[in-house]
């Protein structure tokens, strides 16, 4: 069955690889990576039908690895490519086995996989496929079920058919979205749940800007608000240009919606807005749980 050696700075595990599995820095991921180099939504690597295959989901100009890219963006896997890894940074994952995937069970507790193999009373092999023991009768699992295997919880993954992955809009309205930001200001990726999207450019810059005013000041039910003039002054700390005037704010929030829009990100708005006599101020209608960002003692030493 597919495997792969996940290979980090003094740390090497081996973990097989169900027909879809996404990669990342994410709980949810199949291959959980807690390393903050890594995105929460890295990879996906697929059993197209008769070969395994991967993709960067995000971070894709930094991610390098082998195989043939096929016009719909996918880099195919051949047995040539054993022992080969994709990387980013000092993290690999190192081509093991290029099978095809098996039945995988997942320890819901530790979200360790293992093979699945027929553990008696409850769970049985029959006519080639996996069933549940209830005592009184057996019940076909599908990919994804969930069970008690002795004391334990368990999910099984089984091997489905390939389809085609439609392009993904993700929705600003999203209860689940992520905003996240690395050591460069002007890259930021939003996310929720298996899709993401990464957009880069001075407006993003703008956007760091009130993604720290939020975070890093959640006092209470006001935090996050900003003026113009605020803005401009932690715009131009964070390296904008300081010959620009105040007005390159609400271009620049007006500049960041189309971008997003480029990026499919779509749906309700990202920024609210009050006026206090007569002065407005901005601040993201995201919650500041929801916003990842530098430690601030790591953004005082840039």
């Amino acid at each position: 069955m597919g495997t792969v050696d996940i290979e980090q700075p003094g740390v090497k595990r081996q973990a097989p690889l169900s027909d879809v599995t996404l990669v990342g820095r994410h709980r949810t991921c199949g291959l959980s990576i807690p390393t903050a180099n890594i995105p929460l939504f890295w990879l996906e690597i697929r059993w197209l039908s008769e070969q395994w295959a991967w993709r960067a989901l995000n971070q894709a100009e930094q991610t390098r690895g082998p195989g043939a890219t096929h016009p719909s963006g996918w880099r195919l896997l051949t047995h040539a490519h054993l022992d080969a890894a994709i990387h980013l940074g000092p993290v690999r994952l190192r081509l093991r086995d290029l099978s095809p995937p098996e039945p995988l069970l997942e320890y819901l507790a530790t979200h360790r996989r293992v093979p699945a193999r027929p553990s008696p009373p409850t769970l049985i092999l029959e006519g080639g496929e996996y069933k549940l023991n209830t005592g009184h009768l057996s019940l076909p699992l599908r990919d994804g079920d969930v069970f008690t295997l002795g004391p334990e919880p368990v999910r099984i993954w089984l091997p489905q058919s390939a389809a085609q992955t439609e392009r993904a809009t993700l929705s600003l309205e999203s209860a689940s979205l992520c905003l996240e930001f690395g050591d460069d200001p002007c890259t930021a990726e939003f996310s929720a749940g298996i899709t993401s999207a990464t957009i880069h450019g001075e407006d993003v810059r703008m956007l760091r800007v009130y993604a720290e005013a939020k975070a890093f000041d959640a006092r209470d039910a006001d935090c996050g608000y900003l003026t113009a003039a605020e803005a401009f002054d932690a715009w131009v700390r964070l390296g904008g240009n300081p010959e620009s005037s105040v007005q390159r704010v609400s271009w620049l929030r007006n500049r960041l919606r189309k971008n997003l829009e480029e990026h499919d990100v779509a749906g309700g708005e990202l920024f609210e807005r009050r006026r206090l006599g007569a002065t407005w101020q901005h601040r993201l209608r995201l919650a500041s749980d929801r916003i990842f960002l530098p430690q601030p003692d790591s953004l005082e030493t840039r």
